[in-house]
């Protein structure tokens, strides 16, 4: 189940239990950090791609997924599943 509102306080969202991980696309999102959120790293641009790596080997809080949008590589229904479930698997104790 979901709901969409107009807007909302991330870290509210972030820090409820029921929240297991963020879709991002790796701009400063130090709520997921404060928030022991693991992270699924989806850059597209400039320094995104540095953020992604920090969070993924830096940090180990997160995992990436595939971002070559300008080959419109997009991921499979398949790679977005597996990414999750290994998301899910994130020791978060350590953030």
């Amino acid at each position: 189940m979901g709901l969409v509102v107009p807007c909302c306080e991330q870290l509210k969202v972030l820090c409820h239990s029921s929240v297991g991980g963020l879709w991002s696309h790796c701009g400063w999102n130090s709520e997921a950090v404060f928030a022991g959120a693991p992270i699924l790293a989806f850059p597209l641009f400039l320094d995104q791609f540095l953020n992604s790596r920090q969070i993924v080997e830096g940090w180990k809080i997160g995992r990436r997924g595939k971002s070559e949008v300008q080959d419109e590589k997009l991921m499979t229904r398949e790679e977005v599943a597996e990414l999750l479930l290994c998301l899910l698997e994130i020791d978060t104790n350590n953030i």
